[in-house]
């Protein structure tokens, strides 16, 4: 008797063993289903956010893209610069879609032409609207009002930024503006007038480097406010010849993939005073050249804008 109530037990146990393990499997395989349906339901929800994310992207890229059509419409053409100095170049590179650099130019007669080339705060979308300040504020300064002395031209430019962007008020110091040069040539004096903003130029007359310093305040900059700068005229004369260079500083602060060190200021002189003696469209050439070499894969830190003019006249 103890023996059959010993193999009832025992397969009662299997038994119990049996189901509980199926309980176990069908709790498991629910638990499954219902992981898998949340997985699914989470799965849509993400396809359908990348989508949206990917409309955004699309129509954000489609943006600055427009907004990039109407800044090269803006932004004077070399065919345009080359009607005025046909031996003239503009390498320009942005590091992003749109650009924070900008040229701008204007021919006041047959003898007089305004050029200005500007390093705005920021790259890309940001730059590229302070840019737009700054094209629309020199039209008005210089196309509207007549005012042709570059050093007053940054001056009024400088006021201008500040009324735009309420720089005077102490709680919206943004530190936004631009670092400008504004040359000013004639070819009936044979003179070049130049002002610059925290901008630099290199300018050769009659085959000589002429030593030029800018004004160390930015246009816009909150404590050039408060101190009242005011900006100065440089008049260079030449006889025969000139070669001049205005480039924003994106070309020698970008590091080199092989050097991890930035181009600088002292190699960039040496490489314009070797390049100086070619034409135009030669050291564009080159100076790319030496750009690409120099930057290798190493990403590109900042917008790269340069002009290049060179003539020679007979006396």
């Amino acid at each position: 008797m103890k023996w059959w109530m010993f193999i009832v037990y025992v397969l009662m146990a299997i038994l119990l063993i049996r189901f509980i393990i199926l309980m176990n499997i069908r709790r498991l395989k629910n638990i499954n289903i219902k992981l898998e349906k949340i997985i699914d339901e989470r799965t849509k929800e993400i396809k359908e956010k990348s989508r949206d994310l990917e409309k955004k992207n699309e129509l954000i890229l489609n943006s600055i893209h427009y907004a990039k059509k109407i800044q090269d419409a803006i932004i004077p053409s070399e065919n345009i610069l080359q009607k005025c100095f046909p031996d003239s170049f503009i390498y320009f590179i942005p590091r992003d879609i749109v650009s924070g650099d900008f040229f701008w130019m204007h021919v006041l007669n047959t003898h007089e032409t305004i050029l200005a080339l500007s390093d705005c705060t920021g790259h890309g979308v940001p730059g590229a609207f302070m840019s737009m300040i700054g094209n629309t504020l020199l039209n008005e300064i210089i196309k509207e009002k007549g005012i042709y002395d570059p050093k007053e031209i940054l001056t009024q430019l400088h006021m201008g930024i500040v009324r735009t962007l309420q720089i005077d008020n102490e709680d919206n110091i943004t530190g936004d503006g631009m670092d400008i040069v504004i040359c000013k040539i004639n070819t009936d004096k044979k003179t070049i007038t130049i002002a610059g903003a925290n901008q630099n130029v290199f300018l050769y007359t009659d085959d000589k480097l002429v030593d030029f310093t800018a004004t160390i305040f930015s246009i816009g900059d909150p404590f050039a406010r408060r101190q009242a700068v005011s900006f100065e005229s440089n008049e260079f004369t030449y006889k025969k010849s000139f070669v001049l260079y205005l480039s924003s500083d994106g070309f020698y602060d970008q590091f080199g993939e092989k050097e991890g060190k930035k181009f600088s200021l002292k190699r960039f002189i040496q490489m314009l005073d070797k390049l100086r003696h070619l034409d135009a469209d030669n050291q564009k050439k080159e100076i790319d050249k030496i750009f690409m070499n120099w930057k290798g894969q190493e990403t590109q830190i900042d917008d790269v804008l340069m002009i290049g003019i060179k003539a020679i006249y007979s006396q």
